[in-house]
This record gives structure tokens, C-alpha cells and sequence, in this order.
């Protein structure tokens, strides 16, 4: 243990040395908190060690590699579990920050890759929580010196190593440069021929080994009508085992669950093989939702796996966590992989978990829609139409699909800043920032008119003292504008923008026009009810449902004042007075039916 805190300490001071002796701002040794001395330039050639020199052999080019690369992992580390308030801690981020960076220097063929900063948070956040300070008073040195609150980084980076020589393959994204064995021979003589197969093989990475070997001969055996409903709708296991696999879990269980399959994974298979028998175990778990989906909706359940109803059906008088049953499950698929083991999975998560066994039916496919009529009562589609209309069809379904913004479900502290907004997000910004602006108008309008207020030397005492008081609230107010523009107050209060007296005017202003407005609605004079008249052509009611509505909306437009339909024609239109009654054609069409052929 001292050895390796040793090691670390070492580490760090090299690789965070930058090539003037000098350390980055805020930088102190690990187990001292104390700030490392500068040391003296290396080489004072200033062609070489310069920062501002092109030449190949600068270690400045080295220096700024490695500081860019601090910045890129310090952005994934600030975005580490943003529901847990310990990961906002700057202290702890520069921890990480550390720790992460010290790893991909010392292993340049893997490097850093997204994902390695949610391995080791649970790591640290596990150290620290059983450190003990250096200030309790504890008996046992021993102890002490070995949960010491001043060595929790060092501590974790050796965890995290530990962790990274079962999951580091599944990071690996180039294929490893093989030794090439030679004889003890001339260098045109090689008598070492390689076994096995000769033949050239393209490079596969190991995490999408591991992703077909879960889904194509796991899942396979153990379950092959699941199976099937993922080969039938199209899913490729990378879609969701690579985060499945390099993150442990984390995503798909917060933190706690995930810390109990870890302990699992642990304690029984350092290689981490049995991650793979987990992930089977967790597509057995959902089969119910799986089988009877489509594509977009198996999609939905493995990237945003369904845990809550699992996690509720957990009470303390079982005395078994979902996550522990999922362990065993792992471990008895692991052990036997057959489809009878599945079966008892499956009967398993029924008796414990109370998943039912049975699969429900797909839902039904979508109504189709009913198509449109054209003016000869033939419904048309797009073959019917020419070339050039149906491109002009889809050209506009293009441009309409474009326009149309999705609203994003996460919250917006949880999305990545580079990702953009939405542009219903925008208009609603742009919506609100104009209402807000208003608001301020009309505070700033009010407050000019107060300032300007007259209390000369003719304005009686009470009249001046009250202009006086009016004023104060006026820059009262004017101060909690500039707040407002400063951008120092995020939540508006409407109150202060205005005295309470100028608000209860306002109240009281708005609430006498509406009744004035309500009186000027209840004196217009009412709708005669005119008497129905008898129609100059025979109306026939029909026995469908829009027959008859269509036959009440003639005779309720007969009420109307002035109102006279006289036939021009018996088959093709009417008239209302003088004009063409055009909304007469609609009635007419409802009345003679959809079908009809003299439409």
C-alpha cells in the first residue's frame, strides 16, 4: 500500500511537470497537501525549450498535448453523475481530473476514452466515504494510516488499475502491435513459423466481440424465442453494449445498484466474463417488453432500461436486492447455459420480482387513414399522380420534417454543452425574454413619471411628503431593474417593479374596464327568432348521421335574417339574397352522400 501511494506520488510529479520546472496553478503532492517546489531548467537551449519554437524536439509540443488533454477529460468529469451534489466539488474533480490523465500517459494504447470517468467515480466517491481524517482520534495507528483521508486519491488510482486490467480491452480501439519473434540465425533465416491459422483476418475490436457473443451465442442458447424478436427487428447488440459493458452498469442502475453488482463482479471474476452473463440476465428480465416491440420501441428499452419497476417490487422482508438477484441469475446462466435455465430465470423474476411469464400481444398496427376525396369522388394517392408532382410531394414532406423541432425529454443540466437547443426551446427563450422586456418597459415608464414629479415650494407639506416617498419606491424599484439587467436575479418578482400603490391602481384600472366591457356585451341587442318559413323546395331528410346534421344546419340558417334559398338550379346550386351561398355546396354534399355521383 505504501509502495503504491509511493508510485503515485511519483507519477504525478512527472507527468504534470511542465517543461520550465514549474507546476499549473493549484497543483499539491498528494498525502502532504503541499505545493511541489520548482525545480531548474533541464536544458537551456532556447531552440528546443521555447514554447513559441517549431522545432520537432520541443517538449513544450508535448506539454500542450497533454494540457489540452487535461481540459477534454475535465469536461467529462464535470458532467460525472450531475444528480450527486459530491461530484460538484471542484476539489473532487481535480482528483479525477488527475487520476484519469495519470492512467492514459502510462497507457498510450488504450489512452483516455469517454466512459473511464464513470468507472472511476464510484471508485473514489467508495474510498472517501471510509476515509478518516487525520485529526480523529484513533487508537490504532494502523487503521489510521490505512483509511487516511490525505491518501483517497492515490488509493482509488490503484482500484481504478485494478478495475481497468478486466475492462480495459473493452476500450481498446486499434489492434495491438504484435513482437516479432527472430532466430538466433542469419536475418534472412527464420526458422520460428507461427501456429494455428495463417490466414489474414480483419481486426476486430474486443467490445464488439464481446457485444455479438452476449446476443448471437448467449442469448441464443438461453433464450431463443428473445432471440429471435431481437434478430427479427433489426438489433445490433453494440447499440447498447458498449455503454452496457465499458460503464459497468452505471447508466442502466444509479450508483447504489450499481455498486452491488460491482461487489458481485469482484469478488467472483476478476476477467470480468460474468459482466457478459449479467447482460444476458438483464435482456431476460425485460423479455416481456422485447418480444411483442418493434424496433424503435426495443430500442427504447435497452438504451433507457426500465429498472424502477424492478427496484419497487424490492422490500426489506425478502432480504434479496434486484441487483443480487440479478448476480445469481448471471452466475446460474454462466454455469449452465441452457434453454432450461432460462425457463427458471424466468419463472424466477415471476416468483420474486413479479414479472408474468406469459407475453403479451404486439398492440394492434395503426388505423390506416381514410383517404381524401377528390372532386370526382375518387380517391387518389401519390402513383396517381405525375413524376413531377409526387417529387413536389415529397419535397415538401422533406421540408416539413425539417422544420419540425423535437422537444428533448432530459433536462437541460444533463445534456452536453455542445449540444444546441431546440428551436421550440429558442422561441419559448425569445418568447419569454420579450414579455420579460415589456415588463421592464412599462417598470422604467412608470419610474420617469414618478422621478418628474413636481414638489416645488407652492406644494403643501403632506402633497411634497408624499411625492417624496413615491420617489424612494420609484429608485427602489429602478435598482431592482438594474438587478434584473445585470443578470444577477434569475426569478422576476413582478412586485417589485412597481410600488404597491401603482399596483393596486393597476388592479383596479384593469378590473373596471373589464366590467365595462361586460356591460357593453350585455346591451347588444339579443338575435331575432325569426319564424321558420316554408322552403320553396322540398328538403328530404336522409337516414345516415350527416344527413341529418346537414339537415339541421339548413333549417337553423332559415332563422337567419333575411335569409331566402331559392333554387337557380335543382341539381347544382343555391343563393343566399344576391350572392353565391358557398356554404351550401358542403350541406349539399352531405346530403346527397360521399358516394354520390352527381358530386
Amino acid at each position: 500500500m505504501r509502495a503504491s501511494r509511493e508510485e503515485y506520488v511519483k507519477l504525478l510529479l512527472e507527468k504534470m511537470k511542465a517543461p520550465d520546472g514549474g507546476y499549473e496553478e493549484g497543483f499539491t503532492i498528494p498525502g502532504t497537501g503541499e505545493s511541489p517546489p520548482r525545480t531548474a531548467r533541464s536544458s537551456s537551449n532556447l531552440e528546443k525549450n521555447n514554447p513559441l519554437s517549431l522545432h520537432d524536439e520541443n517538449p513544450w509540443t508535448k506539454w500542450f498535448a497533454s494540457v489540452d488533454l487535461r481540459k477534454t477529460i475535465l469536461q467529462d468529469v464535470e458532467r460525472t453523475f450531475p444528480d450527486i451534489g459530491y461530484f460538484r466539488d471542484s476539489e473532487v474533480q481535480a482528483q479525477l481530473t488527475s487520476i484519469l490523465f495519470t492512467y492514459s500517459v502510462m497507457h498510450p494504447e488504450i489512452g483516455y476514452r469517454q466512459g473511464m470517468h464513470e468507472l472511476l467515480a464510484p471508485l473514489y466517491y467508495a474510498v472517501d466515504y471510509d476515509s478518516i481524517p487525520d485529526t480523529a482520534a484513533i487508537g490504532d495507528a494502523s487503521l489510521k494510516e490505512f483509511c487516511s483521508r490525505a491518501w483517497v486519491a492515490a488509493d482509488a488510482w490503484v482500484l481504478f488499475v485494478s478495475v481497468m486490467n478486466g475492462v480495459g480491452r473493452w476500450y481498446e480501439w486499434q489492434e495491438s502491435k504484435t513482437v516479432v519473434q527472430t532466430s538466433a540465425l542469419a536475418s534472412h533465416v527464420q526458422l520460428i513459423i507461427p501456429s494455428g491459422d495463417m490466414s489474414m483476418k480483419a481486426y476486430v475490436a474486443p467490445i464488439v466481440e464481446a457485444c455479438n457473443l452476449v446476443q448471437s451465442t448467449y442469448l441464443k442458447r438461453v433464450d431463443p424465442e428473445l432471440w429471435k424478436a431481437m434478430q427479427n427487428a433489426g438489433i445490433e447488440p453494440q447499440i447498447y453494449g458498449i455503454r452496457w459493458l465499458r460503464l459497468l452498469f452505471t447508466r442502466e442502475f444509479d450508483m447504489h445498484d450499481a455498486m452491488i453488482i460491482w461487489d458481485g463482479l469482484f469478488a467472483c471474476d476478476p476477467t470480468f466474463d460474468l459482466a457478459l452473463w449479467i447482460c444476458v440476465a438483464m435482456l431476460i428480465r425485460i423479455r416481456n417488453k422485447l418480444i411483442p416491440s418493434d424496433y424503435s420501441g426495443q430500442l427504447t428499452y435497452l438504451l433507457r432500461y426500465p429498472t424502477s419497476q424492478t427496484s419497487s417490487q424490492f422490500t426489506p422482508e425478502t432480504s434479496l436486492h434486484h441487483t443480487t438477484l440479478l448476480l445469481r441469475q448471471a452466475l446460474t446462466l454462466q454455469m449452465s447455459p441452457s434453454p432450461t435455465t432460462g425457463v427458471s430465470v424466468i419463472h424466477e423474476n415471476k416468483n420474486l420480482l413479479n414479472i408474468p411469464v406469459e407475453v403479451p400481444e404486439p398492440p394492434p398496427p395503426p388505423v390506416p387513414r381514410r383517404p381524401r376525396l377528390s372532386e370526382r369522388g375518387q380517391s387518389f394517392s401519390s402513383d396517381s399522380l405525375p413524376s413531377t408532382s409526387r417529387a413536389g410531394c415529397l419535397s415538401h414532406r422533406k421540408q416539413l420534417l425539417h422544420c419540425i423541432s423535437l422537444v428533448d425529454e432530459r433536462p437541460v443540466t444533463e445534456r452536453p454543452p455542445w449540444e444546441p437547443r431546440t428551436r421550440f426551446e429558442m422561441e419559448r427563450d425569445v418568447s419569454d425574454m420579450h414579455a420579460l422586456q415589456k415588463k421592464l418597459g412599462d417598470s422604467v415608464a412608470w419610474i420617469v413619471d414618478t422621478l418628474l414629479l413636481d414638489e416645488g415650494e407652492g406644494t403643501p407639506d403632506a402633497q411634497a411628503k408624499t411625492i417624496q416617498n413615491r420617489k424612494r419606491e420609484a429608485l427602489e424599484c429602478l435598482s431592482y431593474v438594474r438587478d434584473v439587467l445585470k443578470g444577477t436575479v434569475t426569478e422576476v418578482e413582478e412586485e417589485r417593479l412597481i410600488s404597491e400603490e401603482e399596483s393596486k391602481r393597476r388592479a383596479k384600472t384593469k378590473e373596471q374596464k373589464d366590467k365595462e366591457r361586460a356591460q357593453a356585451a350585455s346591451r347588444e341587442p339579443p338575435t331575432p327568432n325569426f319564424p321558420l318559413r316554408r322552403l320553396p323546395f322540398q328538403l328530404k331528410c336522409g337516414r345516415k348521421p350527416y344527413q341529418r346534421a346537414a339537415h339541421k344546419i339548413i333549417l337553423l340558417l332559415v332563422r337567419l335574417k333575411d335569409a331566402r334559398l331559392q333554387p337557380r338550379c335543382c341539381s347544382t346550386s343555391y343563393s343566399y339574397g344576391s350572392r353565391p351561398a358557398l356554404f351550401i355546396f358542403p350541406i349539399r354534399l352531405l346530403l346527397h352522400g360521399p358516394s354520390s355521383a352527381s358530386i
